[in-house]
């Protein structure tokens, strides 16, 4: 697994937040991300052990990109994240590997995690949505477009990677600035984040 972009070091820190008393994590300069485990004899929770599986697992490759962009190359909104697809190749060693790529808002993850109280929480639903997809790829045979595109395995990768912080909402709003229904006269759309406990934080 690889973390690279103007803000690795941060994608980085909200990991280790999100693991925080199982496992230590390691940055290598060239981005690849190692562990150790905290209490060798202690069991893992379900987040750490899917994290330890996107690391340890050779047949895959995760590749964040981590920065403050709020937008995809394509013009679409990120959302603290955003699965861009996964395939797979030959490696240098003659065999395959799938490659994921997955793009990680600083930010946002921040202002997720802050706001449903849960450390790192964004960051590790990103990363292991990514391996999730790779997965995915690579029991179906063929590879996968980003979650936008035609039978690309985002919901799926979605479904089966650790839970995101909390529910993203989205409003949509006509000409007037109206609120309305999703339909044909939606000319603009803001999300939110929302909780019982406290009033919604514009994303």
């Amino acid at each position: 697994m690889i973390i690279r972009g103007e803000e690795a070091q941060t994608t980085f820190d909200q990991l280790q937040a999100s693991v925080a008393g199982e496992l230590t994590l390691t940055k290598g300069d060239n981005g690849w991300v190692s562990y150790t485990v905290n209490n060798p004899d202690a069991e893992l929770s379900d987040n750490a052990k899917q994290l330890t599986n996107a690391i340890d697992d050779h047949s895959v490759q995760v590749q964040v990109t981590a920065n403050t962009d709020a937008k995809l190359e394509s013009g679409k909104p990120i959302l603290g994240g955003a699965f861009l697809g996964a395939s797979t190749i030959e490696s240098k060693n003659g065999g395959e590997i799938t490659i994921a790529q997955q793009q990680i808002n600083t930010d946002q993850a921040a202002t997720i995690d802050n706001y449903y109280d849960k450390p790192g929480a964004t960051a590790l639903h990103e990363i292991t949505e990514a391996y999730q997809g790779a997965k995915l790829v690579q029991q179906r045979g063929s590879n996968s477009g980003p979650a936008s595109s035609r039978n690309s395995v985002y919901p799926a990768a979605h479904s089966s990677a650790t839970k995101p912080a909390g529910p993203i909402v989205d409003r949509f709003y006509d000409a007037n600035g109206r609120q309305i229904p999703y339909g044909p006269n939606v000319r603009s759309v803001e999300f939110f984040l929302e909780s019982p406990s406290k009033p919604p934080l514009l994303l």
